[in-house]
């Protein structure tokens, strides 16, 4: 069984290597396994030129490797020549042509960080938590619409109250790797399901910017606790410290955030200490945070950033 699978990200490593070890251990998908993925991008501080997750763990497998940012008539040819079974995609980023899906005998089947039709787009796993939805998965076979191909198979994957959306992308990743490789078993010796139609209204996991990270304190403390645990840690959460922008690196846990009282009642973003934890007021209840990281500084616990501050501290 020839396979041609299109992956980028970290979080496309897993169902390589999954699919990978498959193709090579098991009778019923021996084949080859061709590996598509985007050009060496700039990495860190230096900008330095750096293959893909899914390049690096492509080489050490000793898979052949495309690199290309779109699939040009060069790399069409190729796969045309391959004539490959099956197409795989996993977070490629980038659409796959109406002649290239054509071009597996079986088609493409892709590996979705949500609940398809909701969080179809670039960032589903981030957008779900964001949105307090559970962490899912779905794999679907690969049409012209974005993300709209019929499901084979998708489950939610219980990952706890506390799940930020870089770990989320790692466990989702573990977990369809499992899938996807029991469903290229299947799709191998004919036993796979009928895919069906997806079922609801669509919602778009747009690509993440920085403002999507910026905290709104006048919201329920749940719906700033979700946005935190999303955006960690890219692009990351932040508000305003005065004039100046302020990470906040680590929240929680959700046990405990604390319901605000009458009492208690105060501005959202106003900063207290309670038995020597940080909290930040939301709308109804308050946020323990942890780690914070002030514009230019290196990352430090709340309290220590707390000690150099006077008087009533709001952010905004």
């Amino acid at each position: 069984m020839r396979i041609v699978f299109a992956g980028t990200p970290e979080a496309a490593v897993e169902p390589l290597r999954a699919v990978a070890a498959l193709a090579n251990g098991s009778a019923q998908v021996d084949g080859s396994v061709l590996a598509i993925t985007r050009e060496d991008a700039p990495v860190g501080r230096r900008r330095v030129l750096t293959p893909s997750p899914v390049a690096q763990i492509a080489t050490e497998l000793g898979l052949p490797v495309v690199k290309t940012n779109r699939f040009t008539q060069e790399v069409t040819a190729r796969l045309v020549g391959l004539a490959p079974d099956l197409g795989i995609v996993v977070a490629f980023g980038a659409i796959i042509p109406d002649e290239v899906l054509s071009i597996p005998r079986l088609g493409w089947v892709n590996l979705h960080f949500s609940m398809l039709p909701k969080w179809r787009g670039a960032a589903p796993a981030q957008r779900s938590i964001a949105a307090g939805d559970p962490p899912s998965i779905s794999l679907v076979r690969v049409v012209a619409e974005l993300d709209a191909g019929p499901v084979y198979r998708q489950r939610v994957i219980d990952l706890g109250p506390d799940i930020t959306g870089s770990a989320a992308l790692t466990a989702l990743a573990q977990a369809g790797a499992a899938d996807l490789a029991t469903l290229v078993a299947q799709l191998a010796d004919g036993t796979a399901p009928t895919p069906t139609p997806q079922v609801g209204e669509p919602s778009y996991a747009h690509k993440l910017s920085r403002e999507d990270g910026r905290i709104d304190w006048t919201k329920p403390v749940t719906k700033v606790y979700d946005l935190v645990r999303a955006m960690t840690t890219e692009p990351g959460a932040w508000t305003m410290d005065g004039a100046e922008p302020i990470k906040i690196l680590a929240a929680g846990p959700a046990s405990r955030i604390a319901r605000l009282d009458e009492d208690k009642d105060g501005q959202p973003g106003r900063v207290v200490v309670e038995s020597g934890a940080v909290f930040v007021q939301c709308r109804d209840g308050f946020l323990p945070v942890n780690t914070v990281q002030p514009a230019g500084k290196k990352s430090m616990t709340a309290s220590a950033w707390l000690l150099g501050k006077r008087g009533r501290v709001v952010l905004g």
